[in-house]
């Protein structure tokens, strides 16, 4: 029993990092902007894709156009997001969540038939650079190496992500932003080109997180609401704009997927729901989130 607990703790650890990278931006863009951004989902599924389609157009450069690729292709998301977030997110800042819903949902359909068209609704098979491919034997388990690869990519980018946010000043403007935008404003800070900013590295973490899970699930339409509907529940769980919620949040519904489907297969597919419900009865603001005033 114990040869495969280990195992399956590695799996949920490599699913719980992956889901972090695309959590995190998710928690950033609601703790700043406010938004419920269901096409967040779509953001990380473009990032896969693209990552096929740079990786042939690439080509030349042999085994670095995944690394190139992982450079690339979150750059271009970015700046798809930043075309949406000018054209149609921050006109309905100020409006209630529903609408803040129903057009980004709306963004899930555009980009997922657009999808369809370039790149068809069959799974794509992306060659993994040697560095990724192959295992480790630790502790008498075998280990893959693309879940290393994600666990160490997702490391270095959620501490990236947190000396950002505490250790610059525009990091330091983002979170007066979420905490004050009135008094952040009166200052005579731009928050309308903030807002922007925050909405593409949001967009651009979930697509690290797609170009990085392109390597351990082979990209195909429909992969957005794979991955949104569990990095909601993250959110939740760990409290709504925390990055830090949403890092152990990951961990905890990576594991609880993982160990689900091993100990308690039938019950798998709800089990992150308990976890979610669970947390909300105990407390409502989730794990590290801040309680509403009244």
């Amino acid at each position: 029993m114990l040869d495969s607990l280990f195992p399956q703790f590695i799996a949920g650890l490599a699913r719980g990092m992956l889901y972090f990278l695309v959590a995190s931006g998710l928690s950033l863009v609601f703790g700043v902007l406010g938004v419920v951004n269901f096409a967040h989902g779509a953001m990380y599924m473009l990032g896969a894709f693209l990552c096929y389609s740079l990786m042939k157009t690439l080509v030349i450069l042999g085994e670095f156009n995944y690394w190139a690729t992982l450079i690339v292709a979150p750059i271009l998301v970015a700046i798809i997001a930043g075309i949406i977030e000018r054209i149609a997110l921050r006109r309905i800042y100020d409006a209630e969540h529903v609408y803040h819903l129903l057009l980004t949902w709306a963004f899930v359909y555009i980009i997922g038939d657009l999808s369809k068209i370039f790149w068809g609704t069959m799974p794509l098979i992306i060659r993994k650079p040697s560095l990724v491919i192959g295992s480790v034997s630790f502790l008498g388990a075998t280990i893959p190496g693309h879940y290393i690869y994600i666990v160490i990519l997702s490391i270095v980018v959620g501490l990236g992500l947190w000396f950002f946010l505490y250790g610059t000043k525009y990091g330091n403007l983002i979170r007066a932003a979420a905490e004050d935008p009135e008094m952040t404003r009166a200052l005579g800070i731009n928050c309308d080109r903030l807002y922007l900013a925050v909405f593409m590295i949001g967009c651009w973490l979930a697509a690290i997180g797609g170009v990085a899970g392109a390597t351990m699930l082979a990209p195909v339409v429909g992969m957005d609401i794979d991955i949104v509907i569990p990095a909601f529940i993250i959110v939740v769980v760990g409290g709504l704009g925390s990055v830090l919620g949403a890092l152990i949040g990951s961990l905890l519904i990576g594991l609880v997927e993982s160990f689900g489907v091993l100990l308690i297969p039938r019950l798998s597919v709800v089990l992150i729901f308990a976890v979610m419900a669970f947390v909300l009865i105990i407390r409502p603001s989730g794990l590290f989130g801040e309680p509403e005033e009244r």
